[in-house]
C-alpha cells in the first residue's frame, strides 16, 4: 500500500517545484506576427497593495493574450501586487493577490505575466536587512534553513521566527569544534584531503575507493547514511523522509512505532508540521471530502476517512465471524429475531430501520438482503443476472458504442488545406423575382470557379450573413377577414390529383381545413366556392364557410405576406407583424398540400426595388424589410448604387453590395470558405431562372477520432529506444500504434512525408492521436517551427482532432565559462532567454495540453536523483537540475557497458591540454574544457587513459527511457 499524501506547507517538494520554476518566463515573448496578442497593460484603476482580489480596468483589448491561472504582477510607483487570474475580459483583469511589496494605494500600473514564485537563496541572515517572501536564509546555532512567509521589509536587530518558515533542522555539532587532531589515529588515516578544485574538504573512501563520507566545502555531508533504531531526532521524519522510502519501521523507536502500529494510533500532537499538514489534507472525490486515504498499488482506494467521521475501506471477516453474542448490548437492540412476529417470516435476523422497514437481513435459506449503496465503479459484468446482461448487450451497448466509436463512415467537411480533398461542383438558379439575389447553398469549399455558361451576364454580391428567406412579396394576409372563429386544425380538404372533394366532415363549431386546389382555379363543392389555401370552416352543427387564404393560390417558394391580425391558420399561430412564408408542399402520393411557416426575428424579405430618387416603401416599413438599388439613386435620404441593399433594420441603412459582373464565357473566381458567401442574379433580371454551376475542392473526414496512435518525427522517436518504448507500451494496453522518424529532416521535411502518406498511401492513420516532433534539425528557424506545426493540425484526419507536439529538446552542446561547464542552451531555455524559451512559450499559448516538453520531463526526473553528475564534480543530478536547469550527463552518454558508472568516477581535474593526461588510479577521471570538444570525460580505466566522445543532439537510452516513461504518463493525466 501507500499513503496518499500531497505537499504540505513549504514541504520539500514544493521547494522543488519552486525552484524549478523559479527561472519561468517572466513574461509572454513578443509575437513576430503583426496581430501579436497583447501581453501587457496599463490600468488607471486605483488600487490598494493588500492581499486579496484586486480589478484592474485598461483600455479594451482586440487580442488580449491573458488566460484564467496565468499569474500577473501590476506595478506602481513604489511596489507591485501579484498573483493568479480569476477574471479576465478584453477591458479588465481580476487577480487573486497572494504577493505584494510596498504599501499604499495606486493609480498608475503596469502589468504584465510573471512566472511561479521561486526560491531565493540569501544566505545568513543578517540584521536590518531586507527581505522579501520566500527569500531562504540560514540562522541559529547550528544553523537551519529558514524561507520567508511574509512580504518584503526590513527585520528587526533579533530574528524574528514568526515571519519565516524552517524546511530544514541544523545538526549539534559546533562549527570547528571537531579537528583532525581530535580523531583516533585510525579514523584520521582514513581522512583524504583533496585539492581545492575536488569541491571537498575531506573525503572517506572504502576499499574500493568509493566515497563514503564526503565533507564539501560548501558545509554540506554527503555519502551513504544507515538510520539505526532509536537515532531518529525529534520531528526529523516528515514528509520527505516518508516519500523517498528512506524511513523504514524498523528505524523506529519502539514508542513511535507503537503510535503507528498499536492501538493508540499516531497522535496530531506526535506529528511534524508537514505531516501534520498531508493528514489534514483534503481530497475531493465525486463530490464528497476525505480527511485520509490509503491506496493500494493499483491507486483503488482501501481505507479512508471522511470529513464527516464515516471510514470507509474494503474489510475481510473471513476469518473471525462475529457472533451475536459477541455484541454489545446496545447493538444487540438493534438486531430483531423474527421481527414481524410471524412464524412465516423468510427472516432470520434483520435490522430494522425507524419505519420497521427491512435495512439489512438475513434470510432462512441463508441469503443476505438489504439496502445498499454501491460504491462507484464496484459492480462488475460477472455480478449481473443474465436478463441484465440481455438488456445490457441488446439495447444499451450498440446505443453507446454508436454514440462513443470512432466510425470511419461518420463524415464532415473540413480544411485540412486540400490534401485529402476532391474536386466537386456547387449549383444554384437564379430567383423567379429577377431583382433579387439567390444564394449558393451553404457547403465548406475552397473557393468557387469556373466558366459562365448561363448565356446570360451575372452579377455577384457579398452575403454578409443575412438570412433573406421572403423572396417576393405578395402583398398583406389577414387571417380575421372573413370574422370567423378559428379552433383547431382538422387537416386538408379535398384532392387536387384526383379531384374528389366530398362532403364536408362534420365535427364541432370553429374545426377547419385547409382546401387543396390545383392552381390559380377555384372549386365549388357543398355550396361552398374556394381556391388553393383557403379555409373551410365549420360554423354551426352542420354549416361550413370559407376563411381565405393568402394570395391567388399559385405559389412560389419564397412568396411571403405581411400578417395583419393574430389568428390560426393551418397548424400555424400568428401574430400581427408576422410574415407568412410560402415553403413548399407536403406531397401525399398525388395531392400536393401547401405549407407556410411564420418568421422568426433577424430574418429579411426581398419587398422591391429603388427605381428613383422618389422612393417610397410600398408599405410601411417593417423589421427586416430590404429593398435593392436598381441603379444610382437616393432613397430616406441614403445614396446607393445597383446592386446595394435599403435595408429597414430598426431605421434605414445601407448594405453596400460590390457587384462584381461575369458576362457569358467569362471565367468565374470566387473566394469563400463556405459556398453561401455569395448571392447571385440576371444581370438583365428576367425572371427566367438560370443554373450556375461552379468548382469547388473539399475534404471529408471521420468525426471521431479513433484510439489508435501515430508519432512523426525527425531522427528523435527512432533514437534511444523512445518511439519503440511508446509504441510497445500503448500496444500491451491494447491500443494500435506505430511510429516514423526521418533522420536529418527539418520542420517541413516531415510535414512532407505526412502528405506522401495521406496521398499515396490510402492515408492509413486519418483520425488517429497524432503525436508530432519536429524542429531539432531547424531550431532556430522558430518561423518554420511554428509554420509546420500549425499545417500539420489539420492533417490529423477528424473533424475532433487529437495531437501532441513535442517541443525541441536542445542540444547537449558544452562550453567552458573559467569556473564550470556551461549547456548554454539549457540553462537558457531555463531562464528564457533563448530559441528553445520561445517556442516552448508559443506552445502554451498556441496548444495548452496538447504539447509536451521532454526538456522538463529529463529535470523533472533529475529532482529526486542523488547519481553524481559527471560534469559537475560534487553536485548530485537533482542540484544541477535545480541549479542549473541541466538534465543528467547519463542521458546524453551511454555507460552501458562501460567499466564504469557516475558514482564509481574519481573526479581528478579539468584538462585543457591537448592529449591525455597520464598516472592516475583506475576510475579517474578529467572534464575536457579545452583543445578538443568541450564537456567529454577522459577516464583511466585499468591504467589506460581514454576520451569519451557523445552525441549531443540525441539522448541515449536511459535519457529514451525517462522521456518515454514521462509521455505516456503525460497521455494518461490528459485523457488522450
Amino acid at each position: 500500500m501507500s499513503l496518499l499524501m500531497g505537499v504540505g506547507a513549504y514541504g520539500v517538494d514544493e521547494l522543488v517545484e519552486r525552484a524549478e520554476n523559479a527561472a519561468e518566463i517572466a513574461e509572454a515573448a513578443k509575437d513576430q506576427v503583426a496581430n501579436r496578442a497583447d501581453m501587457t497593460r496599463t490600468s488607471t484603476s486605483l488600487v490598494t497593495v493588500s492581499n486579496g482580489p484586486k480589478t484592474f480596468a485598461y483600455a479594451t483589448s482586440k487580442n488580449l493574450g491573458w488566460t484564467l491561472g496565468m499569474r500577473l504582477r501590476a506595478t506602481a510607483a513604489s511596489g507591485y501586487v501579484e498573483g493568479e487570474i480569476t477574471a479576465v475580459s478584453p477591458t479588465a483583469v481580476t487577480i487573486n493577490v497572494t504577493s505584494t511589496v510596498g504599501s499604499g494605494s495606486y493609480d498608475n500600473w503596469a502589468i504584465g505575466i510573471v512566472g511561479n514564485p521561486g526560491f531565493n537563496w540569501r544566505g545568513a541572515w543578517t540584521a536590518k536587512t531586507y527581505y522579501n517572501k520566500n527569500d531562504g536564509v540560514s540562522y541559529g546555532d547550528p544553523a537551519s534553513s529558514w524561507i520567508r512567509n511574509t512580504s518584503g521589509g526590513e527585520t528587526e536587530e533579533t530574528f524574528d521566527a514568526t515571519q519565516w518558515d524552517k524546511f530544514a533542522q541544523g545538526g549539534g555539532v559546533a562549527a570547528g569544534s571537531v579537528g583532525r587532531a581530535e580523531l583516533d589515529s585510525d579514523l584520521s588515516a582514513l581522512l583524504q584531503e583533496l585539492p581545492d578544485t575536488s569541491g571537498y574538504l575531506y573525503v572517506i573512501t572504502d576499499s574500493a575507493k568509493q566515497r563514503v563520507l564526503g565533507i564539501r566545502r560548501d558545509g554540506w555531508v554527503d555519502g551513504r547514511f544507515q538510520i539505526e533504531e532509536l537515532n531518529i531526532r525529534p520531528n526529523s521524519v516528515n514528509s520527505a523522509a516518508i516519500k523517498s522510502s528512506s524511513v523504514l519501521v524498523n528505524h523506529l523507536a519502539e514508542e513511535v512505532r507503537n503510535k503507528f502500529l498499536g492501538d493508540n494510533n499516531v497522535l496530531l500532537t506526535n506529528l511534524a508540521q508537514d505531516v501534520l499538514s498531508l493528514l489534514l489534507k483534503n481530497f475531493t472525490n465525486d463530490g464528497r471530502e476525505q480527511m485520509f486515504t490509503i491506496l493500494d498499488a493499483q491507486n483503488q482506494m482501501v481505507f479512508q476517512i471522511l470529513t464527516n467521521g464515516q471510514i470507509k475501506g474494503r474489510w475481510d471477516y473471513s476469518q473471525a465471524p462475529i457472533a451475536y453474542s459477541d455484541l454489545q448490548a446496545d447493538l444487540q437492540t438493534r438486531f430483531a429475531v423474527d421481527p414481524f412476529d410471524n412464524t412465516y417470516s423468510r427472516y432470520y435476523l434483520v435490522i430494522p430501520d425507524e419505519n420497521k422497514n427491512v435495512a439489512f437481513g438475513i434470510t432462512k435459506d441463508g441469503w443476505v438482503e438489504g439496502r445498499v449503496r454501491l460504491m462507484d465503479k464496484t459492480v462488475r459484468e460477472s455480478m449481473l443476472g443474465d436478463d441484465l446482461l440481455q438488456k445490457v448487450n441488446v439495447a444499451v451497448q450498440p446505443s453507446f458504442k454508436r454514440l462513443n466509436d470512432s466510425n470511419p463512415n461518420d463524415t464532415e467537411v473540413i480544411d485540412d488545406d486540400y490534401w485529402r480533398g476532391v474536386s466537386a461542383s456547387v449549383d444554384l438558379k437564379t430567383e423567379v423575382s429577377g431583382y433579387g439575389f439567390a444564394r449558393f447553398p451553404s457547403t465548406p469549399v475552397k473557393g468557387l470557379r469556373g466558366f459562365n455558361t448561363t448565356g446570360t451576364t451575372l452579377q455577384f454580391r457579398p452575403s454578409y450573413g443575412l438570412a433573406i428567406h421572403g423572396k417576393r412579396y405578395r402583398g398583406v394576409f389577414n387571417p380575421t377577414s372573413a370574422g370567423l372563429t378559428l379552433s383547431t386544425y382538422k387537416g386538408n380538404y379535398g384532392n387536387a390529383f384526383t379531384n374528389v372533394y366530398p362532403a364536408f366532415p362534420v365535427g364541432a363549431v370553429g374545426d377547419f381545413y385547409v382546401a387543396n386546389v390545383s392552381g390559380t382555379a377555384t372549386r365549388t363543392a357543398n355550396g361552398l366556392t374556394f381556391k388553393n389555401g383557403d379555409l373551410i370552416v365549420q360554423t354551426g352543427s352542420s354549416t361550413f364557410s370559407v376563411q381565405p387564404g393568402p394570395g391567388t393560390g399559385d405559389f412560389q417558394e419564397g412568396d411571403f405576406w405581411n400578417v395583419t391580425a393574430n389568428s390560426k391558420y393551418a397548424d400555424l399561430s400568428l401574430m400581427n407583424g408576422h410574415r407568412l412564408i410560402y415553403i413548399g408542399v407536403q406531397s401525399a402520393s398525388g395531392p400536393k398540400y401547401v405549407q407556410f411557416v411564420p418568421s422568426v426575428a433577424g430574418e429579411f424579405f426581398y419587398m422591391g426595388e429603388v427605381t428613383s430618387n422618389a422612393f417610397a416603401p410600398v408599405v410601411a416599413a417593417r423589421q427586416g424589410d430590404i429593398y435593392v438599388f436598381a441603379g444610382s439613386y437616393t432613397a430616406q435620404g441614403i445614396p446607393g448604387v445597383e446592386g446595394d441593399y435599403l435595408i429597414y433594420d430598426g431605421g434605414w441603412g445601407l448594405v453596400p453590395g460590390m457587384v462584381s459582373e461575369f458576362a457569358d464565357g467569362t471565367y468565374i473566381m470566387l473566394e469563400a470558405d463556405n459556398a453561401n458567401r455569395w448571392d447571385v442574379r440576371r444581370k438583365d433580371k428576367s425572371a427566367t431562372p438560370v443554373s450556375l454551376s461552379l468548382t469547388t475542392f473539399r475534404t471529408s473526414v471521420r468525426r471521431k477520432p479513433t484510439d489508435n496512435v501515430v508519432l512523426f518525427s525527425d531522427s528523435m522517436f527512432g533514437v534511444a529506444t523512445i518511439g519503440t518504448t511508446i509504441v510497445n507500451s500503448l500496444v500491451a494496453g491494447g491500443r494500435v500504434a506505430s511510429y516514423f522518424s526521418y533522420g536529418g529532416g527539418t520542420s517541413r521535411d516531415v510535414l512532407a512525408m505526412i502528405k506522401k502518406k495521406i496521398r499515396t498511401e490510402s492515408d492509413p492513420f486519418a483520425g488517429n492521436l497524432h503525436v508530432f516532433w519536429h524542429g531539432q534539425n531547424n531550431q532556430t528557424d522558430i518561423v518554420q517551427i511554428k509554420n509546420a506545426a500549425l499545417e500539420l493540425v489539420p492533417l490529423v484526419g477528424a473533424s475532433q482532432k487529437k495531437y501532441v507536439f513535442w517541443s525541441v529538446l536542445g542540444q547537449y552542446t558544452a562550453t567552458w565559462n573559467g569556473s564550470r561547464i556551461v549547456i548554454a542552451i539549457h540553462e537558457d531555455a531555463v531562464a528564457g532567454t533563448n530559441h528553445i524559451a520561445q517556442i516552448e512559450q508559443w506552445y502554451t499559448l498556441m496548444f495548452p495540453k496538447r504539447w509536451f516538453c521532454p526538456r522538463q520531463a529529463m529535470l523533472n526526473a533529475a529532482l529526486t536523483s542523488s547519481v553524481p553528475h559527471a560534469l559537475f564534480p560534487g553536485l548530485a543530478e537533482s542540484q544541477v537540475a535545480m541549479t542549473y536547469g541541466i538534465p543528467p550527463h547519463r542521458y546524453f552518454f551511454d555507460y552501458t557497458g562501460k567499466s564504469f558508472t557516475p558514482a564509481t568516477l574519481n573526479f581528478v581535474g579539468y584538462q585543457s591540454a591537448a592529449g591525455l593526461p597520464s598516472g592516475g588510479n583506475s576510475n579517474d577521471y578529467y572534464i575536457r574544457v579545452a583543445n578538443g570538444t568541450i564537456g567529454q570525460i577522459i577516464v583511466n580505466v585499468a591504467g589506460t587513459w581514454t576520451e569519451y566522445t557523445y552525441d549531443p543532439v540525441h539522448p541515449v537510452n536511459e535519457g529514451g527511457v525517462v522521456l518515454a516513461s514521462s509521455f505516456l504518463n503525460f497521455l494518461t493525466t490528459n485523457n488522450l
